[in-house]
């Protein structure tokens, strides 16, 4: 879906056009976010409306015939860098780790719950670049161009991005006893 004449509406400072860009992007945003921030909801609720009163703020620096989608996504990804510095600098940032109970070590007692539990720590561990790129990729399901505009570099680094994330959350499940077989 084309976003020139809301992006027009946006810049215009039509309220209608504000709740329809939340509308179209915030649980999109809000998801990815969740993903990035390795908080809670609340926490992810904040960050969000944060992305959108900045990209409200600052909607006169997008062109006419942008990539509302991908700047957004660009803002949320900023902010949640920016949020975790800045949490960390005060030392409030603590890391969730999703362990796994030594009893589990046959593959016949460990859940597809369990399953979802691993994958989700093992996506929170990935660095912040590679992390942001799965996530979209793969959760919402981006294409490569609008990742690298998201993410403000080229597309061939966005590629290699993904690839290495798959091999660290292969090596990471695969060290918590998760095999590929398991995961299909």
């Amino acid at each position: 879906m084309k976003d020139g004449s809301l992006i027009d509406r946006l810049q215009a400072r039509a309220p209608e056009a504000q709740k329809e860009a939340y509308q179209r992007h915030g649980p999109e945003l809000f998801r990815f976010i969740q993903w990035n921030m390795r908080g809670t909801l609340t926490d992810a609720e904040d960050v969000l409306q944060e992305v959108f009163i900045s990209a409200f703020e600052k909607i006169d620096t997008l062109s006419p015939d942008g990539n509302l989608r991908a700047w957004l996504y660009r803002i949320a990804r900023n902010k949640c860098i920016d949020t975790r510095r800045r949490e960390r600098s005060y030392g409030r940032y603590t890391k969730k780790a999703y362990e796994v109970r030594e009893e589990r070590t046959m593959e016949d007692t460990i859940t597809a719950q369990d399953i979802q539990v691993l994958v989700a720590g093992s996506v929170r561990e990935l660095p912040d670049i590679l992390r942001a790129v799965f996530t979209m990729r793969q959760y919402e399901e981006m294409p490569y161009e609008e990742i690298a505009l998201a993410t403000e570099t080229s597309l061939s680094r966005v590629k290699k991005a993904m690839a290495k994330a798959v091999l660290m959350l292969g090596a990471s499940l695969k060290s918590k006893g998760i095999s590929k077989d398991m995961l299909r």
